[in-house]
């Protein structure tokens, strides 16, 4: 009999990442949308062990304000996911998609990646997409690429990228206050929700050759936009997180990224021995050094990619999860 798995958040929210790990965990079963707590209250006996596997993401953003600050309120809304769990399925299943969240500075992350670590033992286990981050309780499971394994290679066309959403934790000021190179351009692409930090970073950018496309990007433009990049840059490496999403966007079109050494990006170098991660001593060094390193074929970046995050290692990762579970 197939297992049934309820997941959250649903495959039709607005981030890719749900809809990819969905298709594969496919392969070991059904995949549901994981009930509304109000459904639960209206007829509990109808969930009451439903499920095979509950598995949960981005929990620990519950537990603080816009602010960085515990929330008591978030405490009792990330028991309630356990407890609730715990009675519509037989195991459970956290992703800790980040040691403590971005909003949090260093001295209140302690204490946040505290509580979550105590969160944490409550499920059966857990899954990290950093082999960096595995323990007896954590199980490694490879973040997915977020392009097919037929996508073209393309060919760069004369700039650096920075990618993704537009958070002051980046540190993209830095970069721009460093960037000098005045024949290849460096464009800043993504949403930001934070006026004041985007009109700092286009003061910043003023008289530099640096391009800020600030917004939404649609799937196909955005895919343009990385795969024609000489390469990503990827300024972040607080104690905060874990991996980058952005890395695996350029990984899976075969672009080099040019980062600071996070455990992850220093891992997948490696022990994965993963081509295409070039790394700076700080966001200085990245912004003065990127138009002058030796950046790598991309089609063995892409190939290299697609053997240790495509969905061949992403299912043998899950099956050796399950295995565990049994």
């Amino acid at each position: 009999m197939p297992r049934r798995i309820a997941y959250y958040p649903s495959a039709d929210s607005e981030n890719p990442y749900a809809a990819l790990m969905v298709q594969a965990l496919s392969a070991f079963g059904q995949v549901e949308r994981m009930p509304r707590g109000l459904d639960l209250l209206r007829s509990p006996w109808r969930y009451c062990r439903r499920f095979d596997l509950a598995m949960f993401n981005w929990l620990e953003d519950v537990l603080i304000d816009r602010q960085g600050r515990i929330r008591v309120r978030g405490l009792l809304e990330f028991a309630a996911f356990i407890i609730g769990g715990r009675f519509i399925a037989r195991r459970i299943v956290l992703v800790r998609h980040n040691s403590y969240p971005h909003a949090c500075d260093e001295r209140r992350g302690k204490r946040v990646q505290g509580l979550i670590d105590v969160f944490e033992r409550c499920f059966d286990l857990s899954i990290t997409h950093s082999g960096h981050n595995a323990t007896a309780h954590r199980c490694y499971v490879p973040h997915p690429l977020y392009h097919e394994p037929n996508e073209p290679v393309q060919r760069p066309e004369g700039y650096f990228l920075i990618f993704g959403r537009i958070k002051p934790y980046k540190g993209i000021d830095d970069v721009i206050r460093a960037y000098d190179d005045r024949e290849k351009r460096l464009v800043i692409a993504g949403p930001c929700d934070d006026p004041r930090y985007l009109d700092a970073l286009r003061s910043l950018a003023e008289g530099k050759n640096v391009q800020i496309l600030a917004g939404y990007l649609a799937a196909d433009d955005a895919k343009q936009l990385v795969g024609r990049a000489d390469a990503v840059v990827l300024p972040h490496h607080g104690r905060d997180m874990i991996v980058s999403g952005s890395y695996f966007f350029a990984a899976g079109l075969g672009v080099p990224v040019l980062a600071l050494r996070m455990p992850f990006l220093v891992w997948a170098s490696e022990h994965l021995q993963q081509p295409g991660i070039l790394f700076a001593s700080s966001a200085e060094a990245l912004a003065a050094n990127a138009s002058h390193v030796d950046l790598p074929s991309r089609r063995d970046i892409k190939r290299a990619a697609e053997e240790n995050f495509g969905r061949a290692a992403l299912e043998a990762a899950y099956a050796t999860l399950f295995s565990r579970l049994a």
